[in-house]
């Protein structure tokens, strides 16, 4: 028998479907010479891809360092008022209320976070996927972030 057909699409550009090139994350998109924006705008801060902690990034350290906060104050080890300067009013709200709610939650233990990965969307958002331990079980945070006047807010927020 003859080797089974590529139907994936090549994982570089220009290269074979049968490529031994390992994709070790996402990278951000080139700019070209005209990307719209005016010579007198700053650039955005770049956004780093992957987990937070490689590279130095911004992004990812906020993102690192927001929801370790969140789910601080979600367990009543940190006041609320303390994430007014990281978070929008509505996501404040969420996390108050949860913070109330969450008595059953927190019977399994302290939240733990353990993974937090980053990924842009526009040049002033980002996507965040995390993931952190309860006791013996594995939950889910889903966040975006939003570039506000040179800082980073969490404007989104699902936890599962």
């Amino acid at each position: 028998m003859g080797a089974a057909p590529h139907f994936e699409p090549p994982l570089e550009p220009g290269g074979a479907g049968g490529s031994s090139a390992a994709v070790t994350g996402l990278r951000a998109r080139r700019r070209g010479t005209h990307d719209g924006r005016s010579p007198r705008t700053p650039a955005p801060p770049t956004v780093c891809f992957g987990a937070a902690g490689e590279g130095d990034c911004a992004a990812a350290r906020f993102a690192d360092r927001s929801l370790r906060l969140v789910l601080e104050v979600i367990d009543g080890r940190r006041p609320a008022g303390q994430l007014r300067s990281v978070v929008e009013p509505t996501v404040l709200a969420a996390v108050e209320t949860l913070a109330r709610t969450a008595a059953a939650e927190r019977r399994l233990g302290s939240a733990v976070l353990v993974t937090v990965k980053i990924s842009e969307i526009t040049a002033y958002g980002a996507e965040v996927f995390a993931g952190y331990d309860r006791g013996p079980r594995r939950f889910a945070i889903a966040a975006r972030l939003v570039l506000r006047r040179g800082r980073w807010r969490v404007g989104a927020l699902r936890m599962r």
